[in-house]
């Protein structure tokens, strides 16, 4: 007899309208130029102008030959222009900075590192993080995107698994800012000597840091324009325990923490804040895109949720539950990217299983389509979502894995999927 695990998830309401404000130029005339993890420099996963459909194929995958060691390789990071696409690659005892091409997936260049975080790529360069062959050196690293040559290295302390912002002529990793032409430091963004120091983006002409005590905005010269402490009761630090995420959206800021904090980008000032996020927040227009963990310890247990919430009164337009299955919860590990009127999610129950990639219709939340990739080894990291020149990106566990428009829909083979999430 099949019985329905009992989930909790927050009331659906499937009726606001979600205005389309696609941004970028779309393929093949512009190629829609995808920046990493944040997708772009503001770290917004906004609407795309890119229109591939709910249903898709797998297309080419590659990944560097395993380690000895190693049971995986890990794509943590993928950044896409028009004509390469950037993957960092993480294995047990060894990592690696590949360069694929967009279209074919044929490898252009390779570099090896014992350790490598997270890459962008702009303006014919890939900014990288990562720790030297050495171990001992944690670096951001400039390279030819078309040859993969080192055109200069900048030692940065600090985790370097947190992604490199570019603009303005400058580039900031962490709390360190330094030329984006030469890697000379210029300043740093923390006041103290913060053993974790907090993370940073460049865009609209500013460089806006965040740790767990407040947010500060400089010009590129390092001048500082403001800083805002949180709210009482608010902890700068995001949900899981990490370092605060910063996203910039029409004219505010979006800084994680125990809540999402929303301040003036230009003024500082807090305007309001709102749910807190698992994954960095989608946006589209006035509507954010936000992903919550699951509980599984009390009873009824609550579903992992992607939720669409109005930025402005933080009312929950609709909300879309993620399956349980026994005792596991699945949850979103790749950041919802919205194209096409379509909100893009990757999922993964642990990280033994397969990932699977999730369309949901971005005014109501319905699903639209599921698709498990073929990779029968789930990703150890979270890693991104892309979609670009037509095609989707994925983070997996055998290396990156595109996808293209299908010809017809796939068949469903998941009947015991309920409409709380649970299986039954």
């Amino acid at each position: 007899m099949a019985v329905l695990l009992s989930v909790i998830v927050a009331p659906e309401t499937a009726t606001a309208a979600i205005g389309i404000t696609a941004g970028h130029t779309v393929a093949p005339s512009g190629g829609t130029i995808a920046l990493g993890a944040g997708i772009d420099g503001a770290n917004q996963n906004a609407q795309l102008a890119e229109k591939l459909p709910a249903t898709i194929t797998p297309s080419w995958r590659n990944a560097p030959p395993k380690c000895p060691q190693a049971g995986n390789v890990t794509a943590t990071s993928i950044s896409v222009n028009a004509t390469s696409t950037i993957v960092a690659e993480q294995q047990y005892g060894c990592s690696s900075l590949s360069a694929y091409a967009t279209a074919t997936g044929k490898l252009q260049w390779r570099n090896q590192a014992d350790w490598v975080g997270s890459a962008t790529v702009t303006g014919g360069k890939v900014y990288v993080t990562q720790v030297d062959s050495n171990g001992s050196s944690r670096v951001t690293k400039t390279l030819s995107a078309q040859t993969g040559k080192v055109l200069w290295s900048h030692a940065i302390g600090g985790n370097p698994r947190r992604s490199v912002s570019v603009g303005s002529g400058v580039v900031s990793t962490l709390d360190r800012v330094a030329s984006a032409a030469t890697g000379k430091f210029l300043f740093k963004l923390s006041l103290g000597e913060e053993s974790s120091p907090g993370v940073s983006i460049v865009t609209g002409g500013r460089v806006h840091y965040a740790d767990s005590g407040e947010v500060r905005t400089t010009d590129p010269k390092g001048r500082l324009l403001w800083s805002t402490k949180y709210p009482a009761g608010v902890e700068g630090l995001y949900a899981s325990g990490d370092r605060p995420d910063i996203s910039a959206h029409g004219r505010m800021l979006y800084v994680s923490g125990s809540k999402t904090v929303v301040l003036g980008a230009k003024t500082g000032r807090i305007v309001r804040t709102l749910p807190v996020s698992d994954q960095a927040i989608a946006f589209d227009g006035n509507v954010g895109f936000f992903t919550s963990k699951s509980e599984l310890t009390g009873f009824p247990r609550i579903a992992s949720t992607v939720r669409a919430i109005n930025l402005t009164t933080g009312k929950v337009l609709w909300t879309h539950a993620l399956p349980i299955d026994g005792s596991t919860a699945f949850r979103a590990v790749a950041a919802p990217v919205v194209s096409n009127g379509l909100v893009w999610f990757t999922q993964r129950a642990n990280t033994g299983s397969p990932t699977t990639v999730v369309a949901l219709d971005e005014v109501t939340g319905a699903q639209r389509t599921e698709t498990v990739d073929a990779c029968t080894d789930g990703s150890s990291s979270d890693g991104n979502l892309v979609i670009a020149q037509r095609r989707m990106f994925v983070s997996t566990g055998c290396g990156v894995q595109t996808f293209l428009a299908a010809k017809r829909a796939p068949r469903h083979t998941d009947a015991w999927r309920g409409t709380d999430g649970s299986r039954i």
